[in-house]
């Protein structure tokens, strides 16, 4: 089975059974080498699927969570990639509710790692 098939099933999962689409969301995030340009295409669709998951579930630490998680790839990828994917992450944490200090907590993280990377 192909990636964008998997994608695509675990996405018709979503609404049905948030738990199974995320643990095959994060299947294919995690578990899947290369960072050529359609696997990279493929994990960020799919990251944004695990985002919306994070929002029905209404669980902003697991988005925070996936946030750190996703350092390596951030990584290996564009920075104007990562840039769009950690905004939308910071951008679906806000439709939680009672998720303001995580955020804040998040854009100061954010901005340390910024900062550190251009130090030197």
């Amino acid at each position: 089975m192909g990636l964008d098939e998997q994608l695509n099933q675990a996405k018709e999962l979503i609404d049905s059974d948030p738990k199974r689409a995320e643990q095959a969301l994060r299947k294919l995030v995690f578990d899947v080498p290369g960072t050529d340009v359609e696997t990279v295409r493929v994990k960020e669709q799919a990251i944004g699927s695990l985002s919306d998951v994070y929002v029905k579930l209404q669980d902003a630490k697991s988005l925070a969570d996936l946030f750190s998680q996703l350092r390596e790839f951030f990584g290996a990828i564009p920075k104007a990639k990562t840039a769009k994917i950690v905004r939308g992450i910071i951008d679906q944490i806000a439709k939680i509710p009672d998720s303001t200090q995580l955020q804040v907590r998040m854009s100061i993280s954010l901005r340390r790692g910024v900062e550190a990377a251009h130090c030197c």
